[in-house]
């Protein structure tokens, strides 16, 4: 998508204005949307946040941008509960909603656990823990 520079912010991003669908041709029912643009140093990858906190004092983009990765976090731990510990084709077994709780307590202490163990680990051998995933070192 792109978005037009309706005006640039001193902390490098823009103001622009978001369309839905055909209201985009029209250039109507717009919202107004600050777009920042970065790379990650790590990865040499480029990406563009959008969001509709307008003041760049109130969010400087350098902030904003590296909340956006620490708020990932989250989601990749949702991965490893849904994909990982439990088979995504896997159904509860529990048949009451007493024991459906009691059986996600067990998912969500078992994924403490094994975070736990690999916090550990990657602490031992100077590792930053967000590297560790599931599946291997993420380089």
């Amino acid at each position: 998508m792109k978005f037009a520079r309706e005006k640039a912010l001193v902390d490098g991003s823009f103001l622009s204005t978001f369309y839905s669908g055909t209201e985009q041709r029209k250039k109507t029912n717009g919202i107004p949307v600050r777009v920042i643009e970065y790379t990650m140093k790590r990865t040499k990858e480029k990406y563009r946040l959008v969001t509709n906190i307008l003041n760049e004092e109130d969010a400087p983009a350098s902030e904003l941008a590296a909340l956006y990765h620490e708020r990932w976090e989250i989601e990749l731990a949702y991965d490893e509960l849904k994909n990982h510990l439990k088979r995504p084709a896997t159904t509860l077994r529990s048949k009451t909603p007493e024991l459906v709780i009691q059986e996600l307590f067990g998912y969500l202490l078992a994924h403490y656990t094994i975070r736990s163990l690999m916090h550990r680990a990657a602490r031992k051998d100077q590792i930053d823990p967000d590297r560790l995933s599931f599946g291997a070192v993420q380089k």
